[in-house]
């Protein structure tokens, strides 16, 4: 007898199952006639719950966060009458009472006359962690230009402004909101203007402090 030969483009389920589960990615079904929930033991071990612990719909909901918890609900609720899909972000309770952040993404499949949804469950808590601790460094450093007597302006690589501090706004007569997102060049006259893009494009091709990187008496 012949040996069966699957086609080149077919996936062994289990195979796949366990690759998402060892990289860290839980998946999870819900049944939309019963509301009963299966998880994975990756998604059960996120949401604090035990391998035998019995959880449908209603359970799931007092899981989460009460802040996050109608944002969530409403995620889930629009993605089944819409048979569509969803991507939120939202902390759930552990056993310990700390708030852990995941991200879910799921869609409505419909097979053999059911309708389930289906989908995944990322663990993001160090991804927030990081995003807090940014945004406390740059609110630090907003702060400590703010303080500084003298104009200060931040710019990217192509040399559009990103900071324009208080002192700025008042030495050019531009505020804020007219500063930022436009190039800094418009702070200066002719021929600097003009030539400006070109003097950051060549110090960071080159790395060669000419007018770029080494400051010099300009008017603005």
């Amino acid at each position: 007898m012949p040996n069966h030969i699957p086609p080149a483009n077919s996936f062994d389920d289990n195979l796949l199952q366990h690759g998402l589960e060892d990289s860290g990615i839980g998946t999870w079904d819900l049944d939309l006639a019963t509301r009963k929930l299966a998880l994975s033991p990756t998604t059960r071990k996120l949401f604090g719950l035990s391998a035998d612990e019995s959880l449908d719909y209603t359970r799931f909901l007092s899981l989460i966060e009460p802040e996050d918890r109608e944002r969530t609900k409403r995620a889930i609720d629009r993605a089944i009458a819409d048979v569509s899909h969803f991507d939120i972000q939202y902390r759930i309770l552990t056993p310990h009472g700390t708030p852990h952040w995941v991200r879910t993404r799921s869609a409505v499949v419909k097979q053999n006359g059911t309708a389930h949804m289906c989908g995944i469950v990322i663990d993001i808590e160090e991804q927030k962690q990081l995003e807090a601790a940014l945004r406390i460094r740059e609110g630090h450093l907003r702060s400590i230009l703010e303080t500084i007597p003298d104009a200060m302006i931040v710019i990217d690589g192509r040399g559009i402004m990103q900071f324009f501090s208080k002192a700025a706004v008042r030495q050019f007569g531009y505020t804020e909101r007219e500063a930022i997102g436009r190039n800094v060049s418009m702070l200066m006259p002719n021929p600097d203007s003009a030539r400006h893009d070109g003097y950051l494009a060549r110090y960071l091709e080159t790395g060669e402090r000419h007018i770029i990187g080494i400051g010099r008496i300009v008017s603005g």
